[in-house]
């Protein structure tokens, strides 16, 4: 997450400066670069474009796009006048945030409130990429009050990961999957970072004990998250952020 955030704040600092953000001696440089195919990451390729980045790249550590979004229910917390009022569901930003204080305890009340505000402009940005909301409203299981929306159908979060591959892919950003960013350090005024090619390292993929575990067993529950994606710890490349 810290890095996830660092990357973030980095590029943004470089598309305010109009610069190149990332670079290396392998290719010319980058404007922004994303950690993980998710639902997120997916998003915010998507939306550097939009916002004039000329070139993305994505970095996934997995063999498959989509990271944990693709399991997920693809139920979103959304504050919508537009959506709710027809169902007589009463709800606003103020409301949310009192609602999650109350069942989450201790948490950031500006981020929260934040979240709850532009919730409505999320759901209709998925919309305007191509994402099928169904029109029915609920409450989730913990919520106190109906304003969740998801998918139209049964796919849930692979929905999201369908439409916003596609969409990423349309605006030109590049995906590479089994590149794995590894560090993210600042050292004399550069950004310096190392992406790990997981495809050949010691995981489900480079190592044979593992993979025979896994046919034995065909539990992908057995091995584990970081052994089926693997940890290459060779096949390194570095570059610098300016």
């Amino acid at each position: 997450m810290i890095v996830r955030r660092t990357v973030a704040k980095a590029a943004l600092a470089a598309a305010l400066l109009g610069q190149k953000a990332f670079a290396s001696e392998e290719e010319a440089p980058w404007d922004v670069l994303v950690a993980g195919s998710g639902a997120a990451g997916l998003t915010a390729a998507a939306t550097a474009r939009e916002a004039g980045a000329s070139r993305v790249l994505i970095l996934e550590k997995g063999p498959l796009v989509g990271g944990h979004s693709v399991y997920s229910s693809g139920s979103l917390a959304v504050v919508s006048p537009r959506r709710q009022k027809p169902q007589g569901i009463e709800d606003s930003a103020g409301i949310l945030t009192e609602e999650a204080r109350r069942i989450g305890g201790s948490i950031d009340v500006p981020m929260v409130r934040f979240l709850a505000e532009h919730s409505e402009e999320a759901a209709d940005w998925l919309e305007a990429q191509g994402v099928e909301f169904s029109s029915v409203v609920f409450q989730a299981l913990g919520g106190l009050r109906p304003r969740c929306i998801s998918p139209a159908g049964s796919a849930g979060g692979r929905h999201y990961i369908t439409v916003l591959n596609r969409r990423v892919r349309e605006l030109g950003c590049e995906l590479r999957l089994m590149h794995k960013l590894e560090n993210l350090t600042r050292e004399n005024g550069l950004w310096r970072f190392t992406v790990l090619n997981t495809r050949d390292g010691p995981g489900a993929h480079g190592d044979s004990r593992l993979r025979r575990l896994y046919r034995q067993h065909r539990d992908a529950h057995a091995l584990g998250s970081e052994n089926r994606y693997g940890n290459a710890h060779d096949g390194q490349s570095s570059g610098a952020l300016f």
